[in-house]
């Protein structure tokens, strides 16, 4: 085999193996320390290492091709070896076994960065999960609130948030212990995350505080949603040695309001928190903008005309939008 033949096979394979080793540089080591608010940054590095495993993928599909060829070839050739020019055999039969050995090598650094490409994915979930509860954390639900304060600013996208705290947590973890506080962290996380289902965010924000975003829905249907979150956690029992077993939420609700961006939506369902906990707990209080207000279930009387009001506003909304 020529040495020029020989060269130009090795250069390829070495190209390819440094943009591996790039994409892999660029993805992995650096990625568990990047900040909070670059996670679309490591989401376009996941998805670039996907890019270069599916080129690697088809090269070496080709240098399969490209192999059968080449063994059809040194077959021909081998039969009709008494009428070729000397060592031409043996050059086809050289040429045959180095490509066979980069196509092993394409193979191998096709398998390293799909390992790798899970490691990144792996790794970029668990940094938006929380782990006791698995559902999404604080970092998540600020992402989501400011993409849903910008659509509120540009088109008046209506949307909610509920601020959620365990009643008693603290005397819950101090009589029963730690582990019987997590897996009442977890019931109430399972219990949420089953009632909002597709409708909206559910996230853990702090030790026993979770948060819930509603893209477009209106401060009436938030609160209907809130008080059934509310009465199915409080109707959730368990049983710890014998001992039955249950917890109650308070619930603090807001809607977005004028020029409101995210962080004052936060301060106001806060507030209306803080009045659940005074109010007795086992409450859901809500700012409608001025001030703080419980809700009743008999509030809900002319809830249907305003979630008609909410519905048609969100409608609107979309259609200017799409403008």
């Amino acid at each position: 085999m020529s040495a020029l033949t020989v060269f130009l096979l090795v250069l390829v394979l070495g190209v390819v193996e440094v943009a591996v080793g790039v994409i892999l540089g660029a993805c992995w080591p650096r990625r568990a320390n990047r900040p909070a608010d670059q996670s679309s940054e490591g989401r376009e590095l996941c998805d670039r290492a996907e890019s270069v495993r599916r080129l690697l993928a088809e090269a070496a599909d080709e240098m399969s091709d490209h192999q059968a060829k080449l063994q059809k070839i040194e077959s021909s050739l081998s039969e009709a070896a008494d009428r070729l020019p000397p060592g031409l055999v043996t050059v086809i039969a050289e040429l045959v076994e180095v490509n066979e050995q980069l196509r092993r090598r394409l193979i191998d650094s096709e398998q390293k960065l799909s390992d790798q490409a899970a490691q990144i994915e792996s790794h970029y979930a668990a940094a938006r999960t929380d782990p006791l509860t698995r559902l999404a954390n604080r970092r998540v639900f600020d992402e989501e609130l400011t993409a849903a304060a910008l659509r509120f600013q540009r088109d008046a996208t209506v949307s909610a948030v509920a601020l959620i705290d365990v009643d008693h947590f603290k005397r819950l973890n101090d009589r029963w212990g730690h582990p019987i506080g997590d897996a009442a962290l977890r019931r109430v996380a399972d219990l949420l995350r089953r009632a909002v289902g597709r409708r909206g965010l559910v996230a853990r924000i702090g030790g026993e505080e979770f948060a819930v975003l509603l893209p477009r829905v209106g401060l009436t249907d938030a609160a209907v949603l809130a008080d059934r979150l509310r009465s199915a956690v409080a109707a959730d029992q368990w049983t710890v040695d014998d001992h039955s077993m249950n917890v109650t939420i308070s619930v603090g609700l807001a809607a977005f309001e004028h020029d409101e961006d995210g962080p004052r939506l936060l301060r106001r369902a806060d507030q209306a928190l803080y009045a659940a906990k005074r109010g007795g707990r086992n409450v859901v209080f809500l700012h409608d903008g001025g001030q703080t207000l419980r809700w009743e279930s008999s509030t809900a009387d002319d809830a249907g005309w305003h979630d008609l009001c909410d519905a048609v506003r969100s409608r609107l909304a979309e259609v200017v939008g799409g403008r």
